[in-house]
């Protein structure tokens, strides 16, 4: 018996599940725990040099590649020991503006946008994680363009001058065209009139 239309066999969907959910090796969540804490431990960073920042976080990636470890802007703050949005504010220019934190922070976004984008092309990494982290993160945004035609009536940008001989010129055409309708009429009548008084005449002349 074959399938509903637009039913999944077995394999379909276990293949799905897997894509969605990736499986994770034993020991990785700890591996990844334990690397956040030691990261977390790490000596406070000078903050006011924008130096000690670029070193601190040039130390995170290359702890990231011994350990194997997928860098992002949360574990690059933890790292720093600083919160979202103070990176966030570094970054735009709202803190510490002419310092060079700007230009550190920028930077370091760019290397993990680079890898991001090589993640979701060569598909290691979930699509709807690539699109949320690429929106939340680097400012990447869906864009639907919707064209729509606006028709300006003339007359909103006629002047009151413009108006006036506008409907001036409107009264004048149809008083005439009212004229003429009425000549019509009339030398319809006179017309009918004169067939009238004719066809009499032929029947008078007709009996005498």
């Amino acid at each position: 018996m074959g399938r509903k239309p637009g039913s999944l066999s077995k394999e379909e969907r276990e293949r799905i599940s897997q894509h969605r959910t990736p499986k994770l090796k034993q020991g990785e969540n700890a591996q990844t725990l334990q690397f956040m804490l030691r990261m977390s431990s790490l000596p406070r960073v000078d903050y006011t040099s924008a130096e000690a920042v670029a070193e601190r976080i040039q130390y995170y990636f290359e702890q990231c590649v011994e350990y194997d470890i997928r860098p992002g802007i949360e574990g690059m703050c933890n790292a720093l020991g600083i919160a979202r949005n103070t990176f966030y504010d570094w970054s735009v220019g709202n803190n510490r503006k002419g310092q060079g934190h700007q230009e550190v922070t920028l930077r370091a976004k760019q290397v993990l946008a680079a890898m991001l984008e090589e993640w979701m092309q060569t598909g290691k990494i979930n699509p709807v994680t690539g699109i949320f982290l690429s929106a939340n993160n680097f400012g990447y945004k869906q864009r639907v363009e919707v064209t729509q035609e606006i028709n300006t009536n003339v007359l909103d940008s006629a002047s009151p001058a413009e108006l006036e001989a506008r409907y001036a010129q409107n009264i004048i055409d149809a008083d005439y065209s009212d004229r003429l309708e009425l000549g019509f009429k009339a030398d319809t009548e006179t017309k009918q009139a004169e067939a009238v008084s004719v066809s009499k005449n032929k029947k008078t002349s007709q009996n005498g």
